[in-house]
């Protein structure tokens, strides 16, 4: 941010500040006027309710980039995890769009699919889960915690 944008910045600040008061002054002004049955011209609520909202937009512009800031942290987490968990019905609804088969595993070594029981590749004879049983040997799920075929703790 450069210096003249900066000083722009602050200069909106103390105009929407001052407004701001500057109205909410005249209105308490023509509150105090009227209850004194001296309410024959309202002109300061004519000045005093155009100046609080002019006040409040002056500063809510110059906080732009903060309050933008502030809704892209907050947001984009969220989307994030939207997108996480809407992913994979999106993928598999697409593949059975493309005629595909849904429930097959892909062998993450030469690409291809197997049926979703599968352990090892039918084609290159490799384990198709990221994990494999230090004991047994058998391929497991990556979210897996005991190997299903010798009960093992998986580490």
């Amino acid at each position: 941010m450069n210096e003249k944008h900066i000083k722009i910045k602050k200069l909106l600040r103390l105009s929407g500040i001052l407004c701001l008061i500057a109205g909410i002054i005249f209105v308490v002004l023509g509150a105090i006027s009227w209850s004194q049955d001296e309410f024959t011209v309202p002109w300061k609520f004519f000045i005093g309710l155009p100046l609080i909202p002019f006040g409040a937009i002056l500063i809510v512009i110059s906080f732009n980039r903060e309050i933008s800031t502030y809704f892209k942290n907050e947001s984009v987490p969220v989307m994030k995890e939207t997108y996480n968990d809407m992913h994979p019905v999106v993928r598999d609804i697409v593949a059975t769009a493309k005629g595909e088969n849904t429930n097959s595993k892909v062998c993450p070594h030469c690409g291809e699919k197997n049926d979703s029981d599968s352990n090892f590749c039918k084609k290159c004879g490799k384990p198709i889960g990221n994990k494999i049983c230090k004991n047994c040997g058998q391929a497991l799920d990556d979210e897996a915690k005991f190997c299903p075929s010798c009960g093992k703790e998986v580490k």
